[in-house]
């Protein structure tokens, strides 16, 4: 694979707090080195991105099932089809178009469910999604999580840079990248980044950048958490999650949230406790 030597864009990357001018080296699949200016290596292929936005982590979510209401635009049936054409299907800002369980339910195709969308967390503060997944989760729904901001600038770049997965994959070939989320090998943030994340009987580890707040919650009433300054990471004791007044028990899920100073959370994907 050759080298690429992307130039003169705007690079955008809130968790390494990048987003200004400069250039971007690609090698073997993977980002070498990003720079102010970078001197072409020999034999790598050039991609001039004057005027354009280099970011990582964007999905395209722009699909609406449109029932009840608007079947002329789309409808459960049609909109699914790019399940069986091998795409990566989430359901998109469940908050704000008033989803009910019933509706989570009835998209069986589902890889994933928006939990976080800054587009309407900024315009009506309802960018959440965790209701939904939650609850799906509790009836056995092995569902991931993902966020996106859903910018559409029409408040400048209000909108923007507010939500973001970031993908664990083999290289940044669109097949990688959609295989890696088709497995959940991803997390979602508005800035905090999570370094690395083990389960290993009931005890979860978790390094990350500085936050204010780690907690771990599943499907009772229960939650592990260690607040303070500038942590930055621990191991947590999963035993207190089944100190629950719920009836069920142990849950059979878990998922890791993390706080900075700034309220900018990070979450990772549900994980099931009979796959660990």
């Amino acid at each position: 694979m050759p080298s690429l030597l992307i130039h003169g864009g705007r690079i955008v990357d809130p968790s390494q707090g990048l987003d200004g001018p400069g250039d971007l080296l690609i090698e073997d699949g993977a980002v070498a080195r990003i720079d102010g200016k970078i001197t072409k290596p020999k034999g790598a292929e050039t991609l001039d991105a004057t005027g354009l936005v280099v970011t990582p982590g964007l999905i395209d979510i722009h699909v609406h099932l449109r029932e009840p209401g608007q079947e002329y635009k789309e409808t459960v049936r049609t909109g699914t089809r790019a399940a069986a054409a091998g795409g990566f299907i989430g359901i998109a800002h469940p908050s704000w178009s008033q989803l009910t369980i019933e509706d989570g339910e009835a998209i069986a195709v589902a890889h994933a469910v928006e939990i976080y969308n800054h587009g309407c967390a900024v315009e009506n503060d309802r960018g959440e999604g965790w209701y939904l997944l939650d609850q799906l989760l509790n009836k056995g729904r092995r569902l991931n999580a993902f966020a996106t901001d859903d910018a559409h600038f029409r408040h400048g770049d209000f909108d923007a840079f507010g939500g973001w997965v970031q993908v664990k994959a083999q290289s940044l070939d669109p097949d990688a990248v959609l295989e890696a989320l088709k497995a959940g090998h991803f997390y979602s943030s508005q800035g905090p980044v999570i370094h690395e994340l083990s389960v290993t009987g009931k005890e979860v580890t978790i390094s990350c950048s500085p936050v204010n707040a780690i907690t771990i919650m599943g499907g009772t009433s229960r939650t592990v958490t260690r607040v303070g300054r500038h942590i930055t990471g621990g191991t947590f004791d999963l035993d207190k999650l089944s100190d629950t007044w719920l009836p069920g028990g142990e849950t059979a899920w878990i998922r890791i949230a993390i706080i900075d100073a700034a309220g900018r959370r990070a979450w990772s994907n549900p994980i099931w406790r009979d796959e660990v």
